[in-house]
């Protein structure tokens, strides 16, 4: 297997989401020292790069047949038959017992547990939810209160359960606003569940959710402002900026659509 393809598998361009597990850690860490720094490190690179890198591989093993048919995801490793099937999940198993194992040897059980969470709601994913109408949506979108629980565990706090909510809900909406995002390209029928929601079906999911969160904004955000100043931020710009402004359209295009 070529390097630049074993780097495809990993795409980094999708490690942003670990910025959940960096604001979980500083928010509820008493002091941000060398040693926070070095843990955030070792998480990267066990959970982001090698767990992650190995659910790639497999999204990709899964999603082959639909990846070909699609103009821009057809270049893929295992789309375009650079990398067969066989090798990729051989490489995908690396990659996630790596993970694990490295987890486990470097965190507490707890922590653990958020790597196999993750692992589990992405199985559910492929193995199944992924063609689900709404099932889709909730199992794209747990592993992000995941993350954000992860850094806090790391750090020896346990977040509220309304800041999970309010991380589920955004997730919602970006997941909602991703499936909108795909139908910008040729191709997007490839992916079956995104034929299943009515027109306009994702936005109102989206801004319903939107809504929500901002009603838990007003209500908790005297007790945890930091948090909702994140919180609110992203979906300003993320979210709502990803149906109303073009430049941030074109961007997740360009990251989700590759």
């Amino acid at each position: 297997m070529a390097l630049a393809d074993g780097l495809a598998f990993v795409k980094f361009r999708y490690h942003v989401t670990f910025l959940s597990v960096v604001c979980g850690a500083l928010l509820f860490a008493e002091a941000i020292d060398r040693g926070l720094v070095r843990q955030l490190v070792l998480l990267y690179g066990c959970f982001n790069v090698l767990l992650y890198g190995g659910i790639y591989t497999f999204n990709d093993i899964v999603d082959r047949e639909a990846d070909a048919r699609h103009p821009g995801k057809r270049l893929r490793p295992v789309a375009s038959g650079r990398v067969s099937p066989p090798a990729a999940a051989a490489f995908g198993t690396a990659l996630t017992g790596s993970g694990l194992i490295g987890g486990w040897l470097l965190f507490d059980a707890d922590v653990v547990a958020c790597f196999v969470a993750a692992l589990g709601f992405n199985a559910c994913y492929s193995l199944g939810a992924r063609n689900v109408r709404y099932l889709d949506l909730v199992f794209n979108s747990l592993t992000h209160p995941t993350r954000f629980l992860m850094g806090a565990l790391l750090v020896d706090r346990i977040p509220p359960l309304t800041h999970l909510a309010v991380m589920l809900l955004l997730a919602v909406a970006l997941s909602c606003l991703r499936r909108e995002v795909e139908r910008d390209v040729p191709g997007w029928q490839a992916r079956q569940t995104i034929a299943k929601y009515a027109p306009n079906e994702l936005t109102c999911l989206a801004a319903g959710c939107l809504m929500i969160l901002t009603l838990m904004a007003l209500l908790y955000s005297s007790h945890a402002p930091g948090f909702y100043a994140i919180i609110g931020c992203t979906a300003s710009v993320v979210a709502a900026g990803g149906w109303f402004h073009r430049p941030v359209r074109a961007g997740l295009r360009a990251i989700w659509t590759q």
